[in-house]
């Protein structure tokens, strides 16, 4: 073992890690005994450290693929609205958020904090590609904003997946990362997403190792003047305990049998996201959740996850939203989901509340009108990711120069 080891780079830069040597073989005689090639493995280093040393792996491997670059956030603006990524509603949310979300961009592009990286694909300057990463709960990272210039010599989208894949592939094994669960939210008629995230899961055909999971989405209008209407008698909204989120596993168990509740951290020794509240307070933003258990006549109904994030964090509102998980729907109506959301409403302070619901056959015995389905796709980074980085392969093939 190796404790303090640092690897020096031709531009004079450093990183430092924990290592241990693997293996040391005789090469040749040497004027001063024999010539020893080493096998070293990395076993730990800081975040940024290995932001550093993959940037410059990445630019080995392909020189338009950056890593955590520093970005002309013009040139980033101008290429989301190029791609469609920023379309009409979501433009209206930001252009009424500007001030906000332009805050949070310049700290998660500009300072490259250690729990965000994004990845580009850049021709002569001119981004082609792009896709982020933020470590949203304390041991699972989310990948999301992923857009792409439309052309027909365009392989900038599947190259920055690729960049992305490698990145897992090479971060998930050191502890400093927390990176036990990746996960994303696409929607399931969204033809690219579903065929690389959706096809990957129905590929493995394992929900232990790759699992996906759907959720009805919709808005809740706030109207400040309205006056909130409490739970009736019966119904009573408490700060959750370990055995709601027993009673959350044992339904999801065996309703889906996959990776939802790990990813999202909803395990019962999961509760505490304070470290992770604190890394991003440290840089200036935001990331807190409140959890509460929807009772009737003291039995749990549903779990509900207020999750709280800066504005902009992610552009189609998944991480400052509310997150129902209906355990039993027989009572809940859309009376009591309404007045649950109003109660909850002041720890996000938003004028149109998102909402995910799961399952979404609940949302609809409910009577709730909702918008759109997500489909929650998790990853098991410990287990062997064979079956992954091959599918992930075949769907490269076709575009390796």
């Amino acid at each position: 073992i190796i404790s303090d080891l640092s690897l020096s780079f031709s531009d004079g830069t450093s990183a430092r890690c924990m290592a241990q040597v693997v293996y040391s073989k005789p090469q040749r005689q040497g004027p001063t005994g024999s010539i020893l090639r080493c096998g070293i493995a990395i076993l730990d280093m800081a975040i940024e450290d290995h932001i550093k040393l993959l940037s410059l792996l990445h630019q080995a491997n392909d020189a338009n693929a950056y890593l955590c670059n520093k970005v002309d956030m013009d040139s980033l603006w101008d290429f989301f609205f190029e791609t469609g990524f920023i379309y009409p509603q979501k433009y209206e949310f930001i252009r009424n958020n500007k001030n906000a979300i332009k805050s949070t961009y310049e700290k998660l592009y500009q300072l490259s904090p250690s729990v965000a990286s994004h990845f580009l694909y850049q021709e002569n300057g001119r981004i082609m590609a792009h896709m982020a990463m933020i470590r949203f709960y304390e041991n699972s990272w989310m990948i999301h904003h992923h857009a792409a210039v439309r052309s027909s010599n365009n392989r900038g989208g599947i190259m920055v997946l690729n960049q992305v894949s490698r990145f897992i592939n090479d971060s998930h094994r050191l502890y400093s990362m927390k990176m036990d669960y990746v996960f994303c939210f696409f929607r399931p008629e969204n033809k690219f997403p579903n065929h690389v995230f959706g096809g990957t899961a129905r590929n493995i055909r394992n929900p232990q190792i790759c699992s996906l999971d759907n959720f009805a989405y919709f808005h809740h209008r706030v109207d400040p003047s309205e006056k909130q209407t409490e739970l009736s008698g019966n119904w009573k909204l408490v700060p959750a305990v370990e055995e709601d989120l027993l009673d959350l596993q044992t339904f999801y168990e065996n309703d889906s049998g996959g990776l939802m509740l790990r990813g999202l951290h909803l395990q019962p020794d999961q509760m505490d996201c304070s470290e992770l509240s604190e890394t991003y307070r440290k840089i200036g933003l935001k990331r807190d959740r409140h959890i509460f258990a929807l009772n009737h006549r003291d039995k749990l109904c549903a779990v509900v996850v207020v999750n709280v994030a800066d504005l902009g964090l992610n552009m189609s509102d998944l991480t400052s939203s509310l997150q129902f998980f209906v355990t039993h729907g027989m009572h809940l109506t859309q009376e009591v989901i309404q007045n649950t959301i109003a109660q909850l409403s002041g720890y996000l302070e938003l004028s149109e509340i998102p909402v995910l619901f799961y399952p979404t056959q609940s949302a609809r015995q409910a009577g709730l009108e909702f918008e759109k389905t997500y489909c929650l796709w998790v990853y098991d980074t410990n287990q062997n990711q064979d079956h992954y980085f091959r599918f992930l392969k075949r769907l490269l093939k076709f575009i390796q120069p």
